[in-house]
């Protein structure tokens, strides 16, 4: 008598994977898969459920972690609040003509980075601004990006998500450097 066994499916990534060691996305903000696509909607990035769904299918993105939404008083599918910045990248790196295979590589890379403490310290002066802006207009800001651009045009954008409380939280992004395709 022999016995088979089916080999175990693979474990499916999900964002949580794809934070650094010691990230304690636990506590990270998180978004529902419309409430991501309709903030991608406002930075001008086209994006539909079909497309996370493909995305996530084929390895190029993580799957959402599964957790109770207080909301809708259900389990939802979560993103963390920079998968915003990771997907905004995967419309980028696709324009610029990578490959998927090569886009899921670069985006895991840089997944690690989005979390990096304001390396200029342009969070005290950008909170001000917002204050003094939001003074001024009476309306509340939702994010600031600020993009340094050397002489040879590569840019180095940042990001603060003024979401949570007017508590900025930078999140950077980088350009695509011509010699990593």
């Amino acid at each position: 008598m022999t016995t088979e066994t089916t080999p175990a499916k693979p474990k499916q990534e999900t964002w949580a994977d794809w934070m650094p060691p010691g990230d304690n996305t636990e506590h990270d903000p998180v978004w529902t898969r419309e409430e991501l696509i309709a903030r991608l909607a406002t930075l001008g990035v086209p994006v539909a459920v079909t497309d996370f769904r493909f995305w996530e299918g084929s390895g190029v993105l993580p799957r959402a972690v599964k957790r109770w939404h207080e909301e809708t008083r259900s389990v939802r599918a979560l993103y963390p609040r920079r998968a915003v910045w990771i997907v905004s990248d995967l419309r980028d790196l696709q324009a610029a003509g990578c490959s998927l295979k090569q886009i899921g590589r670069i985006l895991r890379g840089r997944a690690q980075t989005y979390h990096l403490p304001d390396p200029y310290n342009l969070r005290p002066a950008i909170v001000d601004a917002v204050h003094q802006r939001e003074q001024q207009t009476g309306e509340p800001v939702s994010f600031v990006m600020v993009r340094f651009t050397d002489h040879h045009g590569h840019e180095d954008p940042y990001f603060f998500d003024f979401d949570d409380a007017g508590q900025g939280r930078p999140f950077p992004t980088y350009f695509l450097p011509d010699d990593s395709g």
